[in-house]
């Protein structure tokens, strides 16, 4: 009987012993920073490279061994693109055009807050469709006059939730034979972003962004990197990447056929 009644008190200090352990763990486990919320230790990302426009306050990521280079716009060309007026509307300017691998962005500056969306959309389309920030409700609005079909048109509060990995607001735009995304970096300054790859010569340009390789998802993967920064220092508001950056930027480069290993 005695021995009996040792071993229920060696059972029972057993399970005791067992419950505080996984206490202390369960503990331990949840004290360490999660990785949606924990910042990585560097700025890097193998095979991928920072572009920073410190003049207009911008920076995006693209493939390392790509070249990207800023001119002036030139309406000699013969591209309506190169004329602010036209694209982007009266009272704004192109203050310089960056040519990505896969994009081109023009840096748009608009004192009145507003820029076109939709100017060479066709016979069908309209030249006066437009996004702009209303002060007053501290809204970003668009406006259709519903073009020339008659579709219905006037003023809508604007989807912000598709943004950048910086935060931005980006708004959809439409361009023939290729993509078009415009990307508020300010209430005055935009990047009016056209693709490269053009629908009419190359059908991946159109793909699901889903398939890695596409045009499309390259086009998409590089603007989703765009932050804004500091235009008078260059810095970004943050010096650490967290690991929805991270995943950002590994999506890019995944879509280049860059390496990348993913959590």
């Amino acid at each position: 009987m005695h021995t009996r009644r040792k071993s229920l008190v060696a059972m029972i200090v057993l399970a005791i012993l067992i419950i505080v352990v996984a206490i202390a763990a369960s503990w331990l486990y949840h004290q360490q920073p999660r990785a949606d919320t924990a910042t990585v230790a560097q700025n890097t990302v193998p095979g991928m490279s920072t572009y920073t426009d410190a003049d207009f306050g911008f920076s995006f990521w693209y493939p390392s061994s790509a070249h990207i280079t800023k001119r002036q716009a030139d309406p000699s060309l013969g591209s309506a693109r190169e004329d602010s007026t036209i694209m982007n509307g009266k009272g704004t300017s192109i203050q310089g055009v960056v040519e990505a691998l896969d994009f081109t962005a023009y840096e748009v500056y608009s004192p009145s807050m507003s820029i076109l969306s939709s100017v060479d959309a066709g016979p069908l389309g309209s030249q006066n469709d437009r996004y702009y920030y209303d002060a007053k409700e501290a809204e970003w609005m668009s406006f259709s006059d519903g073009g020339p079909r008659g579709d219905v048109g006037g003023v809508s509060l604007v989807d912000i939730s598709n943004e950048t990995m910086g935060g931005l607001p980006t708004f959809g735009g439409y361009t023939r034979f290729a993509e078009k995304v415009i990307v508020a970096l300010s209430t005055t300054r935009f990047l009016a972003i056209y693709s490269k790859c053009n629908d009419a010569t190359d059908y991946l340009c159109t793909t699901n962004p889903q398939r890695p390789y596409s045009g499309l998802s390259k086009f998409l993967n590089s603007v989703k990197t765009i932050e804004a920064v500091d235009p008078k220092s260059a810095v970004s508001a943050d010096e650490t990447l967290d690991w929805g950056q991270v995943r950002a930027i590994r999506d890019e480069a995944y879509s280049y056929g860059i390496p990348v290993h993913q959590e």
